[in-house]
């Protein structure tokens, strides 16, 4: 937080508003997990302008899915997917499949919140077929696991066994143990539908 205040003291000597948009989008994700939201959402929103007027996408997809992000930590997922629907847009202005699959796989966990199964699972599909054509193996493995979530849910079992086992699957070459205990906790959720206990 204090690199990011000197950053800005820098870019206010200069007069560069693109660099106190960028220091400002900075500021605001620190101010977002230090759990500011309010002070997080205005200085994003400070900064959205400016990236739309020098056209930097990069920056503000980033800006637009901060924003979507702290508005699903807040419970507001109809704000939510509003915000990362934009996000799509600008990720398909800059044909970025792996952000577009991203978007669609928060898109769809927001449906879900909101008890839409069926436009959330919709939604996940179309987020694995993206997500293959990326090649963005991580996000794959989130869609099949939160797939998996819904069909045990609605009693499927036999599709969250498939969906979990190719969540797995993935999350074991990629090597990430961190997501690979979700999935074994989800695994021992299906055991216990199943009766296993």
């Amino acid at each position: 937080f204090v690199y990011s205040e000197k950053a800005m003291d820098a870019a206010e000597i200069l007069q560069d508003e693109l660099r106190i948009a960028q220091t400002n989008l900075m500021l605001g994700m620190n101010k977002g997990r230090l759990g500011d939201f309010t002070k997080a959402l205005e200085l994003y929103q400070s900064a959205y302008p400016v990236f739309e007027k020098h056209k930097d996408l990069r920056n503000k997809f980033v800006v637009i899915t901060n924003i979507a992000g702290i508005y699903f930590d807040q419970r507001d997922f109809n704000l939510a997917i509003e915000y990362f629907k934009k996000a799509i847009k600008v990720a398909e202005e800059r044909n970025n499949k792996r952000q577009i699959g991203t978007s669609l796989n928060n898109i769809a966990a927001a449906l879900h919140n909101l008890g839409k199964n069926k436009e959330a699972r919709e939604t996940y599909e179309k987020a694995i077929e993206v997500n293959k054509e990326a090649n963005n193996a991580s996000n794959l493995a989130y869609n099949y696991m939160n797939l998996a979530g819904i069909e045990l849910q609605e009693k499927n079992i036999e599709k969250a066994i498939e969906y979990n086992k190719l969540s797995e699957e993935i999350m074991n070459k990629l090597g990430d143990n961190y997501s690979l205990v979700e999935i074994l906790w989800q695994k021992a959720d299906i055991e216990m539908e199943l009766g296993n206990k």
